[in-house]
């Protein structure tokens, strides 16, 4: 079911989260370049909003990522018993398909969704150097049968400005894509606030 992101203020701190990577490796806040504007992408693989945007978003932002400007987490975040084409095996396909040059990873326990506050595939959080939030929203207009083109605008000007130090603006647009799929029991309080 499609649902908005929730609204996460601007200047919380980069939590901490711990993931697993495609080679099934540990990631966690404490392996993240210091000093470094930090991205983290919650996307999925069966999400047609994420399908809708990962051919644009893979090599646009792997290429900030490999270049050094930004680091760049992508985490997906369901429950993989229930979803099974969420699992690594089909992440790992995605990956190559959509071009991520970038670490991707399984929140198995759903703990970094939690942290983070995050409702929705695809949905994007963007820190400054300082790890601060400056940016929680969509990735730019176009959805699925909209008809507009994908762009990454919204995101893409958040990154650049945090990029070049410069103020983000306050008025962002939140993301919109396929809810979180939570394990039975392990939804977090917020979810029932977005009801």
């Amino acid at each position: 079911m499609p649902i908005p992101s929730r609204r996460v203020p601007l200047g919380t701190r980069l939590p901490w989260f711990s993931v697993t990577d495609l080679q099934e490796r540990p990631l966690d806040t404490s392996t993240l370049q210091v000093g470094r504007p930090t991205l983290v992408a919650f996307l999925c693989n069966h999400s047609p909003y994420v399908q809708h945007i990962e051919r644009h978003l893979g090599p646009v932002v792997s290429q900030l990522h490999t270049s050094a400007a930004v680091t760049v987490v992508g985490i997906s975040p369901n429950d993989v018993t229930a979803y099974p084409t969420d699992d690594l095996a089909m992440m790992r396909a995605q990956a190559k398909r959509a071009g991520f040059a970038f670490p991707y990873c399984l929140d198995a326990t759903q703990q970094a969704a939690k942290a983070f506050g995050a409702t929705c595939t695809p949905e994007f959080f963007l820190y400054d150097i300082d790890w601060r939030l400056v940016y929680h929203g969509q990735y730019d207009g176009s959805r699925p049968g909209n008809d507009l083109p994908v762009t990454g605008d919204d995101l893409l000007s958040a990154i650049a400005a945090t990029c070049e130090d410069d103020v983000v603006s306050a008025e962002q647009r939140g993301s919109f894509g396929c809810s979180v799929k939570w394990r039975p029991g392990n939804e977090p309080s917020y979810v029932f606030a977005l009801s």
